[in-house]
């Protein structure tokens, strides 16, 4: 084996990749919306809250509850304004070197009477953008507006997808979910939220200067050993 090839293998071997959780408090654990934005219409109670039961906590209507863990967050309302809308996001900024984004949520859409309006749906708006207005820069998952068949709520649909395509380092967005509803209530439950990027881990020079003599001590042991 040549010393380049000695030295190319140990620089290598110190490189890494590294994997981001962009999203805080993904999976609602805290009980709480904490590091979470809402939004929502003017004059509407519609909005997203914690939740560790198996019904919204306005309404009192059936949901499947969490997906893993106690707690996810569930969309409600008692009055109506036609048409309303809700936002649960987060404004994130992609790490500069990042070369691969994973965008997965677990989502339900329960329409308590059928065809009420848009449903939910998770995209990815710009910077500053307000999603009850705003036109997504990429929908993830919906609309999608799924009655409540038998009054047995709707199971979570796990999504799970590559959004390096959407998303530029160095860049921040909104992301998150939208309810809209406008004849009736709809309830939209998420958990387990994940955007992880991932990059190239670069050591620290001190780390490549130990690399290097780690390299060539194991150089000057094979030249000895001949």
């Amino acid at each position: 084996m040549s010393r380049f090839t000695v030295f190319a293998l140990m620089v290598g071997l110190s490189f890494s990749l590294k994997a981001t959780q962009l999203f805080t408090n993904p999976g609602f654990e805290t009980g709480t919306l904490s590091g979470w934005n809402l939004a929502s219409t003017a004059g509407s109670d519609d909005d997203f809250f914690p939740d560790n039961t198996t019904t919204t906590p306005l309404n009192g209507d059936d949901t499947v509850g969490p997906d893993s863990g106690s707690w996810y967050a569930v969309s409600d309302m008692t009055g109506l304004v036609t048409p309303e809308s809700t936002s649960l996001t987060q404004t994130i900024t992609i790490p500069l070197g990042t070369t691969s984004d994973i965008l997965s949520v677990d989502m339900f859409v329960n329409d308590e009477f059928g065809g009420s309006g848009l449903g939910g749906e998770i995209a990815i708006w710009a910077n500053g953008a307000n999603p009850l207005v705003a036109t997504p820069l990429f929908v993830a998952f919906g609309p999608t507006d799924t009655a409540v068949a038998g009054g047995i709520p709707n199971p979570y649909v796990v999504l799970s997808l590559d959004v390096t395509s959407h998303l530029v380092a160095g860049t921040t967005y909104v992301i998150g979910a939208l309810e809209s509803d406008s004849t009736g209530p709809i309830n939209v439950g998420v958990d387990n939220f994940s955007l992880v990027a991932t990059s190239s881990a670069v050591p620290e020079p001190s780390t490549l200067l130990l690399t290097g003599f780690l390299a060539v001590g194991m150089l000057i042991h094979r030249t000895r050993r001949k």
